[in-house]
């Protein structure tokens, strides 16, 4: 089941990032795919000790942490599936920086730096090199952080890239076994491979009650219905506050103009084009009185969240309540939502639900959450547990599943068969005859060079098959099956052609020196684990605190 959640995960990052920067509201859309979910802080740390010099019980130096790692996995296009990998990065990006102290490197040089940000993969072209528009928009599209701040981030970011790297050392690795690779992937091969399609096979299943029943006992907590929550937003409209903030006086709409020049730039003939102030005076003004309403909104919020805070009142109380109702928002209670819900109700925004879900009886109240029109508190009214439903209240689901597991079974099955045949082939053609006659499609192909390769979506299964199984096969010997989005590939190898070996061939210099930073971030990596491993050992608070 799809749920609302992992729609979050997948597609809505705007409001994760949104919890996690607080005041800063993100425009971009990072396509790193997976952002782990963040309303689960890493309560363990309230009362952590030091971590190299970092006290993590520090709501503000976890959130420095965060933001270092996020903004690491983003330019590094890494894929981030749980609030583990996050919790990782950031210890690795601590760890990295107490060392760059301890070396002495305190900085990076503009050179260095220039070379972090075009080598990072999320600005990579389709060539493999630096594509400066994309640059260009992740700069523009940084929402409210200034560029200072941004630099900053990715400046640390660069330092401690730079310290993995001297850790990894040059990272060194035979000639010959370079030399070796780079015949296997630049190589020309015939081969043949037969493709078993998953789709296609639709053999009869029959459902038998006791069998579903004993599926449904014994997978229960695949259909276990969702912890849940009731919501109360409490609203403060920007709009409401624009007539009583002050006009903006000339120099601040020229200071808020000059902090915002990027968001009025143009195209005027083909070419970038920002309008001086005196021609967009108006706008800009406009602009910058609903930003100073929008500021105002979010520290009417804000009070409110300090004084819930500071009055120690109570989840669900009459004086929290009279503390709302003091502060003349918009106040709205929100139907009942789970983590395993298909869809959220109408009307409930995923950033809203994406920060309840986070509260509890004792943090019962959310930061001031920023949106374009105004500001947002989230109340838990009434948590609300999970539990594992009837088998007669998720029939049609369970019946689903359980075909679909003996679909699977019955595949495996039928695709070893197929595996177990096809090794007994003594030559391309029995190959060929074999797949046929057991079902599957085979095709042919000429001349393939795996490292100049470029699958489409259909082609796609070939090649992962064919750069993963090749290199290891001699001509006349057969892969073993590989399993490639459910579908299953056994690849015969006719015959290779090794390329023509030029001491000066750029490719094969650029191989090695690919290979060679390979094998030294390996070698970081396994020193920064183990030194995060031991730290971690230390700084965890004895079970008698």
């Amino acid at each position: 089941m799809i749920t609302w959640i992992q729609i979050v995960l997948q597609k809505h990052h705007k409001p994760v990032f949104m919890v996690l920067l607080v005041a800063i509201v993100i425009a971009f859309v990072f396509t790193i795919g997976q952002v782990p979910f963040l309303g689960d802080r890493n309560r363990s740390w309230d009362n952590a000790k030091e971590f190299y010099g970092y006290d993590l019980s520090n709501e503000s130096v976890r959130s420095n942490l965060q933001t270092l790692a996020v903004y690491d996995a983003i330019l590094g296009n890494k894929n981030l599936r749980t609030q583990q990998q996050l919790t990782q990065l950031m210890l690795r990006q601590a760890y990295l920086l107490s060392l760059a102290r301890e070396l002495g490197i305190g900085q990076i040089s503009e050179a260095e730096l220039k070379e972090y940000v075009q080598s990072a993969p999320a600005f990579r072209n389709a060539a493999g090199g630096f594509d400066a528009a994309a640059w260009k928009r992740f700069i523009d599209e940084r929402g409210r952080m200034s560029e200072d701040a941004l630099s900053y981030v990715i400046s640390q970011n660069a330092l401690a890239d730079k310290v993995e790297k001297l850790l990894g050392g040059p990272g060194y690795l035979p000639l010959s076994y370079i030399e070796n690779q780079y015949k296997k992937y630049y190589g020309k091969w015939d081969f043949a491979i037969a493709a078993l399609s998953f789709e296609n096979f639709n053999p009869e299943i029959k459902v038998e009650p006791a069998e579903l029943e004993k599926f449904f006992k014994e997978n229960a907590e695949a259909y276990r219905i969702g912890d849940g929550a009731v919501l109360e937003t409490v609203f403060f409209p920007s709009v409401k506050y624009a007539a009583s903030v002050p006009a903006p006086t000339n120099a601040e709409i020229s200071a808020f103009y000059g902090s915002n020049m990027r968001k009025y730039a143009t195209q005027k003939d083909g070419k970038p084009y920002v309008p001086a102030l005196s021609e967009i005076a108006d706008k800009v003004k406009a602009d910058a009185l609903a930003d100073a309403a929008l500021r105002a909104a979010a520290k009417a919020a804000e009070n409110l969240a300090i004084s819930i805070y500071d009055s120690g009142v109570k989840m669900g109380s009459a004086e929290l309540k009279k503390l709302v109702a003091d502060s003349k928002a918009e106040v709205k209670k929100l139907p009942l939502i789970r983590k395993t819900d298909s869809e959220l109700p109408k009307g409930v925004e995923i950033s809203i639900a994406q920060v309840g879900m986070g509260l509890d009886e004792k943090t019962f109240f959310s930061d001031p959450i920023p949106s374009e029109n105004g500001v947002t508190v989230v109340i838990l009214a009434e948590k609300v547990p999970s539990y594992l439903p009837k088998l007669a209240d998720v029939k049609a689901k369970v019946e689903a599943d359980y075909k679909l597991s003996q679909k699977r079974k019955l595949f495996s099955e039928r695709a070893s068969t197929l595996d177990k045949a096809l090794q007994s082939a003594k030559d391309e053609k029995s190959f060929e005859k074999i797949a046929r006659e057991s079902g599957a499609k085979v095709s042919d192909y000429k001349d393939y060079v795996i490292a100049t390769a470029r699958p489409d979506n259909a082609s796609y299964a070939v090649y992962s098959a064919a750069a993963s199984e090749l290199p290891k096969l001699a001509p006349g010997k057969i892969s073993p099956l590989q399993t490639i989005a459910g579908d299953g590939y056994i690849l015969f190898a006719a015959k290779f052609t090794p390329p023509a070996m030029d001491a000066s061939n750029k490719d094969l210099a650029e191989m090695r020196a690919n290979a060679e930073r390979s094998f030294a971030e390996i070698s970081a990596g396994g020193i920064v684990a183990e030194m995060i491993s031991k730290e971690s050992a230390a700084a965890a608070p004895a079970e008698s605190e």
